[in-house]
């Protein structure tokens, strides 16, 4: 959140994360600002900010945690691929995106599909976009808001990784087949209307299959 003096340790934390990983994906759920998707961050079921899941099984996870349980993650065998493919009508702003699920196992169970959309580059005026920093002045380095006042002002801040719309809700959209033998692959189609106030040229989405788990 803007209003959120440790958050910054957030965007540092994300940062080091996409830069250090190319197969780890950030989504920053903001609340209370006007960045905020409610439903999303309640969902998640997060108890303060900056905090993380670290996709489902590791939840409430402070930023000296992240790179830990990302690591154990990434140790997990992948039950499937997904890839993503969107169109964009930029008279209708109709954003049509097709999630194509290809299993690497056989997979079995109540599984779901959905998308998440996410926005970088944002940015907006004082002061809304203003974000808070506890760290001004501090006395280690952390991604270099050590060196930026307290608040940063919005003309200095672009927020990145900022979800904004979840296609088929945080528990996904039903019609997978219950059983993929391997190498199967089911597809599914969302349609959302991008709202005008979002850069199409900068939304991003992330396909999502969701065990029952």
């Amino acid at each position: 959140g803007t209003w959120c003096q440790y958050c910054p340790s957030g965007i540092y934390y994300i940062d080091s994360l996409v830069t250090m990983y190319d197969n780890v994906i950030a989504v920053a759920i903001h609340t209370n600002d006007v960045m905020a998707v409610e439903d999303y961050f309640n969902a998640g079921n997060f108890t303060q900010a900056p905090e993380a899941n670290i996709g489902r099984r590791f939840q409430q996870k402070s930023t000296d945690q992240w790179f830990n349980f990302v690591q154990q993650e990434m140790e997990v065998q992948p039950k499937s691929s997904v890839t993503v493919e969107n169109q964009f009508n930029e008279t209708t702003r109709v954003l049509t995106t097709t999630i194509t699920v290809t299993a690497l196992q056989n997979i079995e169970g109540n599984y779901r599909i959905g998308a998440i959309l996410t926005e970088d580059a944002v940015t907006g005026p004082a002061p809304q976009y203003n974000q808070a920093n506890q760290y001004s002045n501090y006395y280690f380095p952390m991604g270099g808001f050590e060196d930026l006042p307290n608040p940063v002002p919005a003309n200095r801040m672009a927020f990145d990784h900022v979800a904004r719309h979840l296609l088929g809700g945080y528990n996904g959209e039903t019609g997978v087949p219950s059983t993929l033998a391997a190498g199967q692959t089911y597809t599914h189609t969302f349609n959302y209307v991008l709202p005008e106030e979002y850069n199409h040229e900068y939304v991003r989405v992330i396909g999502v299959l969701i065990s029952p788990d």
